[in-house]
């Protein structure tokens, strides 16, 4: 592991030491790798840096360092605002993981719907033009679909009654989703909290 790695990483580099464990983050199944893996992301929320470490990971473009943070988070139980306003930040940003990110407001005790309607305030904003550039470190999809995603994430958790528009208007966003959301927060909370669980 090179300076510049535990540098970028700060306390979160001997999690990002293997190699793309960050993948087992995106699509969560309850196995063993995945329960040791969350089980350092507790561990680091310890770390003198920890807070400053997260809010840095979660302000980058790449989504590739967004879900360890979160999970940190979620896994730590302590509330922290400048967390909550980073994980807010990065969906404004367009955070290719934003249902995971939704998810894990909600299921670490925050209010997801007013995330959202303050992103929703807030509009999403991409940093950067270049189109290959974008897609690789935000993943597929233009700044429309990421706010369907946001919207269908809060159906899938059920919390579709504390949205504060018309069924009309909520129809209309969630119709922009093309990656299924409601179905990824929903199996993602449903499988971090029994992962949670044995941590």
């Amino acid at each position: 592991m090179s300076d510049e790695h535990d540098a970028h990483f700060g306390c979160y580099a001997d999690f990002y030491a293997p190699g793309m464990r960050y993948l087992s983050l995106l699509r969560l199944h309850p196995q063993p790798a995945n329960i040791a893996a969350v089980r350092i992301l507790k561990d680091v929320s310890g770390h003198a840096d920890w807070v400053g470490d997260s809010v840095r990971l979660l302000g980058a473009p790449n989504w590739r360092g967004h879900l360890a943070p979160l999970v940190s988070y979620i896994a730590a139980r302590k509330p922290d605002a400048a967390i909550v306003q980073a994980l807010i930040g990065c969906m404004a940003a367009g955070s290719w993981v934003s249902p995971q990110i939704i998810a894990g407001i909600q299921l670490s005790g925050g209010d997801a719907v007013r995330a959202v309607m303050e992103v929703h305030a807030l509009g999403i904003h991409r940093a950067g033009s270049d189109p290959l550039r974008l897609h690789v470190e935000t993943g597929p999809g233009a700044d429309v679909s990421r706010m369907g995603k946001l919207f269908n994430s809060l159906i899938g958790l059920g919390l579709m009654w504390g949205i504060p528009l018309s069924g009309r208007d909520v129809n209309e966003l969630i119709s922009l989703d093309e990656d299924g959301s409601d179905l990824i927060a929903r199996d993602w909370h449903d499988t971090l909290q029994e992962i949670l669980a044995q941590v």
